[in-house]
């Protein structure tokens, strides 16, 4: 999420000055999400399906459906 003032940045974030003079907040968190054992994404709809319960959405279109759109090999 964005902040219009550091001031509303969460106090444990890591807080930098950029050389344009502003600053930055970042924040690093652990994915609550599973990982896809096929393309070791974390996603929320990994465990959804009882056919492949250890695949994310795009893995299981890539194994059993026509797959996503590749514009390099």
């Amino acid at each position: 999420a964005g902040f219009s003032d550091m001031d509303d940045a969460p106090q444990d974030c890591l807080r930098l000055a950029l050389e344009d003079g502003g600053e930055l907040a970042i924040t690093v968190r652990a994915s609550k999400d599973l990982k896809c054992i096929r393309c070791w994404h974390q996603r929320p709809e990994v465990g959804q399906s009882s056919v492949h319960p250890e695949l994310c959405g795009r893995c299981i279109s890539n194994v059993e459906g026509p797959g996503e759109s590749r514009r390099v090999a």
